[in-house]
């Protein structure tokens, strides 16, 4: 499947969980599947925005994110990851 930037920074880890499950959360992960990526750039720009997204729901309260925030700061994710491309 597919999970667009939003989707993935507005997952919930524990959305559904009782209190004494959600306790025990120790953190979030995220896997890269068998995609074909060929090319450098366009997996920087497909995964570390997703990447920093879901680092932002297991490391931030909820009522402090901001997605507006965030996608302000996309643009400048690929500087970060050392990708200089526009794409």
């Amino acid at each position: 499947g597919w999970s667009s930037l939003e989707k993935t920074y507005r997952f919930q880890p524990a959305q559904g969980w009782s209190e004494e499950e959600a306790s025990r959360l120790m953190g979030v992960q995220g896997c890269i599947w068998c995609e074909p990526f060929t090319d450098r750039g366009v997996f920087d720009r497909l995964v570390f925005p997703r990447l920093s997204a879901l680092a932002e729901t297991g490391w931030t309260q909820k009522d402090r994110r901001d997605f507006g925030r965030f996608t302000a700061l996309v643009g400048l994710m690929p500087n970060l990851y050392g990708v200089y491309e526009q794409y």
